[in-house]
C-alpha cells in the first residue's frame, strides 16, 4: 500500500452540511464556528487552541499544514450528505478533496467516515465526514473529538486506510482517535513526519535512550525517537521500540505510560506487542524472534532501554561492521554493527573505497558499489551501482587505491 507523505500544505475545501431530516437550523456564525474549529479555535478562558490545524502541527512537528475555504452551509435531505456537499461547491473551485462537516455525530450515517479515489463528482476525488459536537445540544464541552478528524483526514489526504492494533496510541486506531493521541513512530514515518531519528538495529546489543514520541523531533542527538529491528519471519516486517509519556495535551490522554514494542508488517499493518506498555525493570521477551527489550531507567523526557537481537542461526554471510575505536590494542574491537543481512559470502572479491564505499564483484563477475551510509548499522548496506558489466571475476587480485581508484592485476 502506498501512503502519501503530508509535508507542507494541503489543501480542502470544507463545507458545513444538514441533514433535514434530523437537524435543526444552526447558529448564524455557524460557518465561523467551522472555520474555527479548522484553523484556530482559542478554548474560553484558557486560550488553549482545540483546531485541527493545531492538532496537526503537534503531529507533525511543524511539517504539515492544512489550507482551505469553508463554504456556505448546505441543507441534503437525507444522510447522503456528501454528494449534496460536493455539488453545492461553486465552478472554478479548484479543490479535489472536500470535508463535510455535520453539526453533531448522534444517530445512524453521522461518524467519522472517508472515501477516497471515486470517480470526479464537480472535481472532488475524495471526501471525509466529521462532526462538531457529539450530541444535538451541541454543548461546547461536548464536542467530537478532534483525533476523529484526524483519523479521517489522514484517511483521505494520505490513503493510509488500514487501522493499527495501538488502541489509545495512535489517531488511526478507534481508541486513539477518542483520545486525540499523537501518532506512533511508524505512522509518522509514513507521513513524512520522522525524517530522522529511527534507528535500525539488527542484531546483537544496543543500549540506548527513546526521546517521548510527544516532543519536538528529531531528538537531540545522545537520543532516538525509536528502534526499528528486522524481524526473522519475513523480509517485510519489522519490530518498532518507542516511548510514550504524557508530555503534552495529546499524548496526555495515552492509556499508560512507558515503552511501546509492536509489530509492522507489510508496512501498515500494525499489532501491539506490549499490553500496554513496559515500566522501568520489565521486559518483552519473544524467543522465536530472539528479540529481547528491557526498560532499564526513566528520563526526563524519556526511557533508558536495552534491545537486544540474538543472531539468526538461519543467515550466514552477514556484513558486520566493527569500530577499533580506542587504536590501542588490548581486544577492545567487539560489539559488531550488522550492516549487511547475508548472502555477503558468495562474492569473489570485497574492499573499500573511500567514503565508506565497498566494492564487490559478484559470481557474474560485475563490478558493484554499496554505502554504508547511515553507518548506523541495521543491514542498511543494500541496492548497489553496477559499475561495472562484467568480466572481474578474471583478475587475479583486486584492491584500493586513494579517491576511490581501484587497482587489477590480470592474470
Amino acid at each position: 500500500m502506498a501512503v502519501t507523505p503530508w509535508v507542507g500544505v494541503r489543501r480542502i475545501a470544507i463545507v458545513p452540511v444538514l441533514n433535514r431530516q434530523v437537524d435543526r437550523e444552526p447558529p448564524a456564525d455557524w460557518e465561523y464556528q467551522v472555520r474555527s474549529r479548522v484553523f484556530y479555535d482559542p478554548e474560553p478562558g484558557t486560550g488553549k487552541d482545540r483546531s485541527f490545524q493545531h492538532y496537526l502541527h503537534a503531529l507533525s512537528y511543524g511539517r504539515a499544514h492544512l489550507d482551505g475555504e469553508v463554504f456556505p452551509r448546505v441543507w441534503a435531505e437525507d444522510a447522503e450528505v456528501n454528494v449534496p456537499a460536493m455539488r453545492s461547491l461553486p465552478p472554478g473551485h479548484g479543490y479535489q478533496a472536500l470535508l463535510a462537516v455535520l453539526p453533531h455525530e448522534a444517530g445512524e450515517h453521522r461518524g467519522g467516515h472517508a472515501f477516497g479515489g471515486i470517480s470526479p463528482v464537480n472535481g472532488i476525488k475524495g471526501w471525509a465526514r466529521v462532526a462538531m459536537f457529539s450530541n444535538p445540544l451541541l454543548r461546547d464541552d461536548q464536542r467530537q473529538p478532534i483525533g476523529v478528524w484526524g483519523q479521517e483526514l489522514f484517511h483521505l489526504l494520505c490513503d493510509l486506510w488500514e487501522h493499527p492494533g495501538l488502541p489509545g496510541y495512535d489517531p488511526m486506531d478507534g481508541d486513539g482517535a477518542r483520545r486525540s493521541t499523537h501518532a506512533s513512530a511508524t505512522t509518522k514515518r509514513l507521513f513524512g513526519w520522522l525524517p530522522a531519528g529511527v534507528v535500525d538495529h539488527a542484531e546483537g546489543r544496543l543500549d540506548t535512550n527513546l526521546h517521548a514520541i510527544g516532543l519536538v523531533q528529531p531528538p537531540p542527538p545522545d537520543r532516538v525517537t525509536a528502534v526499528r529491528v528486522p524481524s526473522r519471519r519475513a523480509a517485510n516486517r519489522f519490530f518498532f521500540v518507542e516511548g510514550r509519556l504524557r508530555t503534552d495535551p495529546f499524548d496526555g490522554m495515552v492509556p499508560a505510560e512507558g515503552v511501546l514494542v509492536y509489530e509492522v508488517n507489510d508496512t501498515v499493518k500494525v499489532t501491539l506487542r506490549t499490553g500496554p506498555a513496559l515500566s522501568t525493570g520489565q521486559t518483552y521477551d519473544d524467543p522465536d524472534e530472539g528479540l529481547r527489550v528491557t526498560v532499564t531507567d526513566n528520563l526526563t523526557g524519556g526511557f533508558a532501554v536495552s534491545v537486544f537481537h540474538a543472531p539468526d542461526p538461519t543467515v550466514s554471510g552477514r556484513l558486520l561492521r566493527y569500530v577499533d575505536a580506542s587504536q590501542t590494542g588490548g581486544g577492545d574491537v567487539s560489539s559488531p554493527q550488522v550492516i549487511g543481512l547475508g548472502g555477503w559470502q558468495q562474492f569473489r572479491f570485497l574492499f573499500s573505497g573511500a567514503d565508506n564505499v565497498i566494492y564487490a564483484v559478484d559470481q557474474a563477475g560485475r563490478l558493484l558499489r554499496y554505502v554504508d551510509a547511515s553507518q548506523t548499522g541495521g543491514g542498511d548496506v543494500s541496492n548497489p551501482q553496477i559499475i561495472g558489466q562484467g568480466g572481474w571475476q578474471q583478475f587475479r587480485f583486486l584492491f584500493p587505491g586513494t579517491s576511490n581508484v581501484i587497482y587489477a592485476v590480470v592474470p
